[in-house]
């Protein structure tokens, strides 16, 4: 435990060149990589017009529900209406295609 208690304060120095601040008590070094990542896809798509807050949101979510909200987009451009965030991007095709087969029978 000592060996990795070092790491994880290694990684926090590391880290703190770069600007970012971790408490090696708290976090582990994975734990810091992980959330410099999500600060970065939050800054990421903040510069796209995307707001995300990376203490609630990992890069991955926040990839998904920008997703989301574009496909949203494009089946509001064709009259549909879907709220991202109650549906996902499968979920709004899959309702369309349902109600486009049930108007064929």
């Amino acid at each position: 435990m000592m060996d990795l208690k070092v790491t994880d304060i290694d990684r926090a120095k590391y880290w703190e060149i770069r600007g970012y601040y971790f408490n090696p008590d708290f976090y582990t070094a994975a734990m810091m990589d992980l959330k410099v990542t999500d600060i970065e896809r939050a800054k990421y798509w903040e510069s796209r017009g995307y707001h995300f807050n990376p203490d609630f949101c990992t890069a991955a979510m926040m990839d998904l529900k920008v997703t989301d909200i574009e496909r949203a987009k494009y089946w509001e451009s064709r009259g549909y209406h879907f709220n991202p965030d109650f549906y996902t991007a499968a979920m709004m095709d899959l309702l369309i295609e349902r109600k486009r087969s049930q108007q064929y029978r």
